[in-house]
């Protein structure tokens, strides 16, 4: 069985033993995929506004965000792994 499956069975297991206590987990699920959903279909609007070139611009942004972010994290570990050096 994979991890989806493991937690398909779980989450029947705990609405069997409780059926009102699922509720907020079903909630959150389908709220969480309706707006993914709308994300998706907005999508191809988003790229015919913004044009190739802002494609590009968008990319290179958030890799400039995703590159602070590990540098981030490796000045973290650092830091804990060497108290005094920096």
């Amino acid at each position: 069985m994979s991890f989806s499956d493991y937690i398909k069975f779980f989450i029947g297991l705990f609405a069997l033993i409780n059926p009102i206590g699922i509720l907020p987990v079903f909630i959150s699920m389908t709220n969480y995929l309706a707006v993914e959903g709308r994300k998706f279909r907005a999508a191809p609007l988003l790229v015919r506004v913004l044009g190739q070139t802002g494609m590009n611009v968008i990319t290179r942004i958030m890799g400039l965000l995703l590159m602070s972010l590990g540098i981030e994290f490796i000045v973290t570990g650092v830091k804990a792994l060497f108290p005094g050096l920096l």
